[in-house]
């Protein structure tokens, strides 16, 4: 979800800046409403697990693909299935296919010989292929998506701060530690204590239900979206002060509302061109490097490094509190 999250700009900013274009997206269908805010965009159904499963599946996708009179193609993804889709459309229209860096990328994370530099965003990668299609885009503030009607629940709810946190991760080494979230969430009320805080929480599963419940019962004023619909998640996220997430998906889906998003990285880093649209790295949250200099040790979080399984723990509550207090009172 976060890779697409990150293109939704890019589709907006084409769609916005060149009203001649006709934009068909091909995408899971629960990620349709992802895209819902942008005008003239068509929604083409990829059906993973049904009539496009497997390799017969993309052999059928590409024969009803090559049946529209597409002026370019633009493989986002560049992955075993595009490929294969891009062999079996042939010549049925030019093609233009990310560059995902993947060399720089092992060098950034490496152990010896380490090139430590910040790598191409994933957005800018996105937009450089309607930049070779023939269509420039500019990826200002102007390609976040129109915000949808605030949540019934926030209306009348004017005063203070609506504070979203996104507590989990899909790999374990980039959760934060569940004890130092909630003493950075005691700071961050503390610390705004003239303007009363709102935790909005973000997640999903049963077991995680029942964590943040348990973070709801401990915070005044605050609530939870686990058991909403994915448009309603959307809406909430779109109309949050700020959002305090780890490197996953939600941060980048308030960030492409223009939402204030500080993110909190373990064993990944912004560098690898991962991090939400449009944030300045003050809002970056980095462990140590200092006392761990191998840091990043992984591009998606899947394989960290073992030695580094604490390294989260190098990120004080404080710090937390103060880059999300200070966001808050930022005049952007």
């Amino acid at each position: 979800m976060g890779d697409v999250a990150l293109s939704v700009p890019v589709v907006h900013a084409l769609s916005v800046q060149h009203p001649e274009v006709g934009v068909c997206v091909l995408t899971q269908p629960k990620f349709f409403p992802l895209f819902s805010g942008i005008p003239r965009v068509e929604l083409y159904a990829l059906e993973t697990r049904g009539i496009h499963r497997g390799f017969w599946g993309i052999r059928r996708l590409a024969h009803d693909l090559r049946k529209h009179q597409w002026t370019s193609v633009v493989d986002a993804h560049n992955v075993l299935r595009t490929r294969l889709l891009r062999f079996w459309m042939g010549d049925a229209a030019p093609w233009f296919v990310l560059d995902k860096g993947r060399a720089d990328k092992r060098a950034l994370i490496r152990k010896r010989g380490k090139i430590f530099r910040p790598l191409s965003h994933a957005t800018d990668r996105y937009a450089d292929l309607c930049v070779q299609a023939g269509f420039p885009i500019a990826l200002g503030r102007e390609a976040c998506l129109p915000k949808p009607n605030r949540p019934e629940d926030m209306e009348g709810n004017d005063t203070g701060f609506w504070v979203g946190v996104a507590p989990f991760a899909a790999h374990q080494t980039k959760q934060y530690p569940w004890g130092a979230l909630i003493d950075a969430l005691t700071a961050i009320q503390e610390q705004a204590a003239d303007r009363p805080i709102r935790f909005v929480f973000f997640g999903g599963g049963s077991r995680e239900l029942m964590m943040i419940e348990e973070l709801v019962e401990g915070f005044e004023h605050s609530t939870h979206t686990l058991n909403a619909p994915v448009e309603t998640q959307l809406a909430w996220a779109a109309h949050l002060d700020v959002m305090l997430a780890m490197d996953s998906a939600n941060g980048h889906l308030a960030a492409m509302y223009g939402v204030p998003v500080v993110t909190l990285w373990g064993q990944t880093h912004p560098y690898a061109g991962f991090a939400p649209f449009l944030q300045p790295m003050e809002r970056q949250i980095i462990p140590d490097r200092a006392q761990y200099p191998l840091l990043p040790t992984s591009i998606f979080g899947k394989k960290g490094h073992k030695p580094y399984a604490r390294v989260m723990e190098s990120i004080a509550p404080e710090r937390v509190a103060e880059v999300v207090i200070n966001t808050l009172n930022s005049p952007d």
